[in-house]
């Protein structure tokens, strides 16, 4: 039996998920429901909202009324599906990321903090968007694997960087011949770009 389904509301919130064909028998916990129904519904940008309560939760996806839902679900339904079968058509794990989707999940930005415990870790952790790309990015370089950035350019751009021309390093020694590589296969160059 779900663990859900003995709680108050628990059958309300089961539904609030599972009506936008997410398969709610993918949840082991109750949080696992609680959190992903807070990022569906957006909600995890309140303080504590991924520790509430099925009833907690619940009253808040139900205060949004009806018409904010739907909204709310359709722009963050990918962000729950994209990790199992319940994705859209073309909206899989692998689709590409796109600028638009990364200057939301940053304009939306802000701490979430969840219990560490689940990860072995004392206190909360911080899950925000922004700062988990900039310690992933950081983490990439660090590894010197940086040459693994120059595939995409959403991510450059977010950090303010760009591939030059092999005519504005003309003179420069040292220059990785990699981010010329990469820049010539992104899918969205403009045609004529001179690598």
């Amino acid at each position: 039996m779900k663990p859900w389904l003995s709680e108050p509301r628990g059958r309300q919130l089961e539904a609030f998920v599972g009506v936008w064909d997410i398969k709610t028998s993918r949840y082991q916990t109750t949080e696992e429901l609680i959190i992903d129904a807070c990022t569906l519904f957006n909600l995890l940008g309140v303080s504590g909202a991924a520790l509430w309560s099925v009833e907690e939760t619940a009253s808040a996806i139900e205060a949004l009324g009806k018409k904010e839902r739907a909204v709310r679900a359709r722009e963050n339904r990918i962000l729950i599906a994209v990790e199992s079968d319940d994705a859209p058509a073309g909206k899989r794990a692998d689709a590409p990321i796109t600028e638009e989707a990364l200057e939301k999940m940053m304009a939306d930005s802000k701490p979430q903090m969840i219990d560490g415990a689940d990860m072995d870790c004392s206190g909360e952790l911080d899950i925000d968007p922004a700062k988990l790309l900039r310690k992933v990015v950081s983490a990439v370089i660090s590894a010197d694997q940086g040459h693994i950035l120059y595939e995409f350019p959403e991510v450059l751009a977010f950090f303010g960087s760009r591939i030059p021309s092999r005519a504005e390093l003309s003179g420069h020694t040292g220059v990785d011949e990699r981010m010329f590589e990469a820049k010539a296969k992104w899918p969205n160059l403009i045609p004529g770009t001179p690598t």
